[in-house]
């Protein structure tokens, strides 16, 4: 919850925006290859 928060808080300074999008972009592509890594452990386990 607190992180929605500060991106509020954030875009609401149109200074910041541009950077707070990236550190998004950047949050949800870690997010994604964490997830991939994650699934294609689980797939080799599965293997096994």
């Amino acid at each position: 919850m607190n992180k929605i928060v500060c991106h509020v808080t954030i875009i609401k300074e149109n200074k910041v925006v541009k950077i707070n999008l990236v550190f998004y972009l950047i949050d949800i592509i870690w997010n994604i290859m964490k997830l991939s890594l994650f699934l294609s452990i689980n797939t080799q386990v599965q293997y096994f």
